[in-house]
């Protein structure tokens, strides 16, 4: 018994098919890296989106209860201006009886400027804040309920908040280079330790007192509220009231180093996807003057 000769022929794959056969295979594997690729951003993102919002909250947290903490006594001002013109009437009655004495000067500054500042306040721009706050410090108790005997800590404290960055000009640079980072930083102490240091320049003792709050918050923007609209700078010894409110914005650093912010001294571009923007309301603002104005007039 014979057998055909096609029927001892072995049926292999043709070169068309192994080809084909590859072009699926890698296709395939392209799309599952793909997936895994996509997967991986996303968990990053998602993990990255929650730290910053982490961070933003802890930061914001901490600027609200330094900010509804700021003193500020108007009242006062107006009581001792009033006091003040009423001595300058009497002076000048008694001049001819009474030699003519030099006016007060504490430390370089005059007795309207050293109220003003005891007066406490808030001063601050688009990339810096300054406030005078009051707060009694916290103890520590033991289990038995008496107060640890430590250093007494000053109510009225001097608070700042700024970007430090190494190799910068000021404060900021001396920050910078003390953590070699640049972050947002917050400086806090004695109102009267501060004000000695900054006007002696004593930028050691000064970033002695400052922290790197957060390494990741590569800019901030500060805006204040006046009761009618938003502007980016805030003096109260020259508006004589608090703001009604400010805005802090947060600007972070992305994965390749870019902060996505472009800041010119008029406006300011952040990428929306890189920022962290919260508003804080002052309890103690004043109403807006223009509508006190018209409350007085009705």
């Amino acid at each position: 018994m014979t057998t055909s000769p096609h029927l001892l022929r072995r049926r292999a794959f043709t070169l068309v098919e192994v080809i084909l056969a590859l072009a699926l295979s890698v296709v395939l594997m392209a799309a599952i890296l793909s997936a895994l690729e996509l997967t991986r951003r996303l968990v990053s993102t998602g993990r990255e989106e929650i730290e910053r919002a982490q961070i933003s909250r802890a930061v914001f947290q901490k600027i609200s209860r330094d900010l509804r903490s700021v003193t500020f006594r108007v009242d006062s001002i107006a009581a001792e201006e009033e006091a003040t013109s009423t001595d300058a009437t009497d002076e000048e009655s008694t001049a001819e009886e009474e030699p003519e004495e030099e006016a007060t000067v504490i430390g370089g500054l005059t007795a309207e400027t050293s109220l003003l500042m005891a007066s406490g306040g808030l001063v601050g721009d688009s990339s810096a804040l300054v406030m005078q706050i009051c707060r009694p410090p916290r103890l520590d108790f033991r289990t038995n309920g008496t107060a640890m005997q430590s250093s007494r800590v000053s109510e009225l404290q001097s608070v700042s908040y700024f970007i430090a960055a190494p190799n910068a000009g000021g404060l900021a640079g001396a920050v910078g280079d003390a953590f070699g980072a640049v972050g947002l930083s917050r400086l806090s102490g004695d109102r009267l330790a501060i004000q000695q240091a900054d006007e002696e320049g004593n930028l050691g003792l000064l970033a002695d007192s400052s922290e790197l709050l957060a390494p990741e918050i590569t800019a901030v923007y500060f805006r204040y509220f006046d009761g009618s609209a938003w502007v980016e700078t805030w003096d109260t010894s020259v508006t004589r009231q608090l703001p009604s409110a400010v805005e802090v914005t947060f600007v972070y650093e992305e994965v390749d180093g870019d902060a996505g912010i472009t800041n010119t001294s008029s406006t300011l571009t952040v990428d929306a996807d890189n920022t962290w923007r919260g508003v804080i309301s002052l309890p103690l603002a004043g109403a807006y003057a223009a509508e006190a104005a018209l409350e007085e007039l009705q």
